[in-house]
């Protein structure tokens, strides 16, 4: 039987571990590290990195010096041995942050090999090249994309039908892409921003609003939840819409939609609207659940299987929908 001892310190952007096995020296092993970003070709290539060591700045006196094999870079040369998986974390320079720059979580890494090279201070630095593990799903790459498309460098997007749907209706154009089959959207199809009524409606509320009558300062008036909306209620994008148009189905969505009550023309007016169900990255496709039909056979009221095939790809696919 032997004991363990661990002890996590953290050292210029390197976070590491040390354990300390009966009979055995301290060993550290890193668990993650944070990029900088300022070192050449560190924050270009989405699925590796070279990362420079810690240590051998700058004294008071302006002398650098070598790095040496100490503390964090002891830590990813034994990781390199070890073959351990270390979190990696990038700095990207972003003008829209108050600081100028951002940080992006972009998963597991292993260290491949390790160097050492002369620096611009012509001092010894240690030098490790980072692969980013298969299988995650992309972050750094997403958000590499993102500029690249911005900046108009990236070739057109397979599938790409319109480079903007809104014809400038929105401040930022929305493209139409359909990388599945051959179907090239609605034959008729205006964007709009605003919803059309094609009649006014009055929407009562089930229970009256309750609040205090004081003058002075108070907790504001308790609003009901529920409505008696007017039925049936049709809201069809057959031929106006808006994005959400083109939003497609999955069983496993990543947003929801719920009704909610606008003011219009000075009455109240249901307006649907889309909320994210949990982190959505760049360039994710937006889906929510289209549901399933009931038929007169279920009396009890379960959901019976759809009248189209589902091709969303997740693990908890009914096969159908709609």
């Amino acid at each position: 039987m032997c004991l363990v001892g661990l002890h996590m310190q953290t050292m210029a952007g390197i976070d590491y571990i040390t354990s300390k096995a009966a009979g055995a020296d301290e060993e550290p092993l890193a668990t993650s590290i944070v990029s900088a970003g300022r070192y050449d070709g560190e924050a270009q290539d989405p699925e590796s990195l070279i990362y420079s060591g810690q240590g051998g700045n700058a004294d008071k006196n302006k002398q650098a010096s070598d790095q040496k094999l100490e503390r964090g870079n002891l830590a990813l040369e034994r990781s390199l041995r070890k073959g351990n998986g270390v979190r990696v974390i990038r700095g990207e320079e972003d003008p829209a942050s108050k600081t100028g720059k951002i940080y992006i979580y972009d998963g597991l890494y292993t260290i491949s090999e390790s160097w050492v090279e002369k620096g611009k201070s012509g001092c010894n630095t240690f030098k490790y090249r980072l692969v980013r593990v298969p299988g995650q799903p992309p972050a750094f790459g997403f958000w590499k994309a993102v500029h690249k498309w911005k900046e108009g460098l990236m070739t057109p997007r397979r599938g790409l039908i319109l480079p903007d749907i809104t014809s400038g209706v929105e401040s930022k154009p929305v493209s139409l892409v359909n990388d599945f089959d051959d179907e090239k959207g609605p034959s008729y199809f205006t964007y709009i921003s605003t919803l059309k009524h094609t009649e006014a409606f009055r929407i009562t509320q089930q229970h009256p609003a309750t609040g205090c009558s004081c003058r002075g300062l108070c907790a504001p008036d308790e609003l009901p939840e529920e409505f008696n909306l007017p039925a049936p209620l049709l809201i069809s994008a057959k031929n106006f819409g808006n994005v959400a148009r083109f939003m497609n189905h999955s069983c496993s969505p990543n947003v929801l939609w719920q009704p909610v009550i606008c003011e219009g023309n000075g009455e109240p007016v249901v307006h649907i609207a889309f909320f994210a169900i949990r982190h959505i990255p760049p360039m994710a496709e937006l889906t929510y659940d289209y549901g399933v039909s009931l038929t007169s056979e279920a009396r009890d009221g379960s959901l019976l299987h759809g009248k189209r095939q589902c091709n969303c790809g997740s693990v908890k696919c009914r096969g159908s929908f709609g």
